[in-house]
This record gives C-alpha cells, structure tokens and sequence, in this order.
C-alpha cells in the first residue's frame, strides 16, 4: 500500500503498543442503489477508500468490503478495524444462528426483502447482536477496570465503592460506543436494500444511499446535489458515487486509492452476481471526475445588463441632507489661533 507518515495525530503511549487498541478514524464507504437495464432488476454500487490509520502511520492497504452468505450479503466496514470486524463476525453469527442449516439467505430465501414485515424483523436481529457487542464491551471494561463481572457491578459495586467512583464508572460505560460502523446491502429484485449500523447500535434501513465514516458528510452533501432517483443506470450511479467519493478525499482521513464493486442479480432475480470496473474504465471514469471537479465553468463577463442596483446611498439635489451636507462644507474651520 502506500504508506503516509501524519505527525498531526496526537498519541499516547498506549497507541504505540499497548494492549488497548488505539482510536482509528471511520474514513469512508459508500453504498447507492441503481435500477439495472434491460432487465429492470435492481443493483448496489459499493465503494470505498482503503486508508488505514494507527498512531502515527497510515496505510492504503485496507480491505473493508466483506462479502457474506454465499454472495447474497455485503458488507462495508468503517472504524477501528478490530472492532468493526468483531461488530461483523456478531451480526453474521446471529444470522447463521437463525437459521444455521441453510442460512438466512441461502437457497429457500428465508428472509424476502420485498416484504417490509420481512426487512423489519430482520433489521431486530442485526440490532439486537449490535447490542450485544456493546454488552460485551461494556463487560470488559468492568472486568479490566474494576476485576469483577458486569452483573457483580450492578448488584452491589455502590456498597462497596466510593460514589465518586461508583458514578465515574457508570459514566465510562454510557460512553462506550462500537468504534464501529457498518453499512448491510442485498438486492431484492427491483430494489436495492441497504441497512446502516452506527457507533451506538442503533439500525437505519436507507433510503437511496448510505454514507459511514468521517468522509461520510462531505460524499453524502454532494449525492444530494441532484435528485437521486433509483432508476438511474448502473453508469450514471457509478459516476455519481465515486464522484462523492473524491469530493470525500478532502477529509485527511480519507486515502485516494478506491474500492469498486457491483452487486447485482441475473434475471431470475435469484443469483447474485459480483463485478467491478476494468482498469480501462476505471481511468476513463477517474479522470471524468477529477477533471470536472478541478476545473472552473466558463462565466459570463460582468458587463452592462449582469447586475441591477438594489439600493445605493445617492442623496437628491435639494432635499434636507443635501442641503446639510453642502452646509457644512462651507462652513469655515476655525483654528486655536484664530480664537
């Protein structure tokens, strides 16, 4: 990868190899839905830098789109890279969990997304195993913080601790967050399906799109700049989403190289299909959105006709503050000598 040297982090001792995993910033990935043609069944473009940061080094070498379940489920992952794949490897256990002979998604099509009741249900059991890992971070921070279990803590930690302590704790423990997030996307034959998992646990189903990490703000204000109508083509989606993703590069936590898959199904809408660009088309589409974004439109010259005067301060010949304003222009000035 490419390796970049950022003196700007500050770090501690424990981020240079210590056993508490260091803060590593969300970057950014990209999911957008399109509507394939001619066939009319819908599809995701996923996309993503590869930037990954610790401490004082940063590296283009990161994979952050895990394909599951037979190819029938993607994931992108965002966040300390520990913890979004503890976050991952939690969600796809509830999953197999459910359902472990054949999978949720596998051949008999437990879960069909183009049933909201079904898509409801299923987005409780993402949730629910994202609170799990939470529960378990919590639980190990009260193990390594205190030497005693979570349940010993909440029973009796406020006989045998001093409140300041006691309150701290609890503290602590309301602000542990996942250092994760994660978008969920599948495609349910005219529509694409798209799930997003934030740092509290919390599940959205999106609409259109879904943007994660800190370049997520910049990509998501340049998708919105034209309407996002998901019967666009799979060309005008591609163009778009990794036109936010180079807007997104402006974050210094973003890297400039990019992830670009494709998911789509064939006609039955049962067989998902995995793609991505060829370098030929990468480049053409590369240099399309560079060059755009680089470079300024012409504008008109500001000649007689461009603007019209909304207000201006002229005074009128005649009126009162005329009159003041040649009043005391006469008026002589009298020095000290004078006096």
């Amino acid at each position: 990868g490419k390796n970049i040297v950022d003196s700007s982090a500050e770090t501690g001792y424990h981020e240079l190899g210590g056993g508490e995993e260091p803060h590593e910033p969300m970057t950014l990935c990209i999911a957008a839905g399109f509507y394939g043609q001619p066939e009319g069944l819908g599809g995701v473009v996923l996309c993503c830098d590869e930037r990954r940061n610790r401490g004082l080094v940063s590296a283009d070498d990161s994979n952050k789109i895990r394909w599951a379940l037979d190819g029938r489920l993607v994931f992108l992952l965002a966040g300390g890279r520990t913890a979004a794949d503890q976050l991952y490897l939690s969600i796809i256990e509830a999953i197999e969990g459910q359902h472990p002979k054949r999978g949720i998604l596998g051949a008999s099509a437990y879960v069909d997304f183009s049933d909201e009741i079904q898509i409801t249900k299923f987005i409780q059991l993402v949730k629910h195993a994202a609170q799990k890992r939470k529960r378990e971070l919590m639980e190990e921070h009260v193990s390594l913080t205190l030497g005693m279990s979570f349940e010993e803590f909440t029973a009796k930690s406020s006989s045998i601790l001093r409140e300041t302590h006691y309150l701290d704790t609890w503290h602590e423990l309301k602000s542990i967050n996942l250092n994760a997030e994660l978008i969920l996307a599948t495609v349910a034959r005219e529509e694409a399906i798209i799930l997003r998992v934030d740092s509290s646990g919390d599940v959205h189903w999106e609409n259109h799109f879904s943007t994660i990490g800190t370049g997520g703000p910049i990509a998501e204000a340049f998708l919105v700049q034209k309407n996002y109508d998901d019967r666009m083509g799979v060309e005008e989606c591609v163009y778009r989403v990794y036109e936010a993703k180079v807007a997104a590069e402006k974050n210094r936590d973003v890297g400039p190289t990019t992830c670009l898959e494709i998911m789509d199904v064939d006609s039955e809408g049962y067989n998902f299909n995995r793609m991505k660009l060829t370098d030929a088309s990468f480049a053409a589409i590369d240099k399309m959105v560079r060059k755009r974004m680089r470079t300024m439109p012409i504008l008109p010259k500001c000649g007689p006709g461009l603007f019209m005067v909304v207000k201006d301060s002229y005074i009128q010949d005649g009126s009162e503050e005329h009159k003041q304003l040649e009043a005391s222009e006469e008026s002589p000035v009298v020095d000290d000598e004078t006096k």
